[in-house]
Formats: C-alpha cells, structure tokens, sequence
C-alpha cells in the first residue's frame, strides 16, 4: 500500500525537521515492513505509531545521512506484530537523533507498506 509517492521524477513529496507529523485515518492489516525512500543530511528516523504519538510503536526506521538532500535510498524495517490487525490512525514521526538542531535534515521521497 503506497502511503506516500512523489511520483518520479527530480521532486521529493516531504521535506521535513525534528519533530514533522503525517497522519492516515483507516489504516488496516498493518503486515510486514515499511519502505521509505528516503534522502538525509543527518542521523534519524521515521517511527510509526498508532492512533497518536505516544501510541503503540509499530515501526522504527533509522535513517543514516546519505550525503545529500538529493541523494535517495531504500529504508526498510519491520512492522511489529501484536497490533491485532485492527484500524487504526497511522502515525508517522520525522526524529533527528542531534538535539537542538532545526530545520529541514530530511526528504521523504515515498512511504510503502510491503
């Protein structure tokens, strides 16, 4: 299930800092891993949780610097089990692992349930 795909091309979908939040009411069958596409200046991840951003973690994504906000990789992790299967509002988190910093560390290129 493609949640978020710039479509090709030279363009990115997110440019995102510390602490960016997406949001996808009605998500179910939650199995396997999640792909992002991604492109960092910076240490972090992508976390996916459910129904709100102290809800259960479903999926934590570490994210190496690629060299450039250009530059885009494949980021794979497992989803976590025990969630049930049930419907929930997906939640997903931009963290930069270096506090204090602000503004703009990555580019979210696509965001795919496997």
């Amino acid at each position: 299930m493609d949640l978020l795909d710039a479509g090709g091309g030279d363009g990115f979908a997110i440019g995102a800092g510390h602490g960016a939040l997406l949001r996808y009411p009605h998500v179910s069958n939650l199995r396997g891993e999640v792909v992002a596409r991604v492109a960092a200046s910076a240490a972090g991840r992508v976390e996916l949780r459910a129904n709100s951003t102290s809800g259960m973690l479903l999926a934590t994504c570490p994210v190496s610097p690629t060299g450039a906000l250009a530059a885009f990789e494949d980021v794979r992790c497992p989803l976590a089990q025990g969630h049930g299967g049930a419907e929930v509002e997906l939640v997903v988190a931009v963290l930069r692992d270096e506090d204090g910093q602000s503004g703009e560390f990555l580019r979210l290129d696509s965001l795919r349930l496997a």
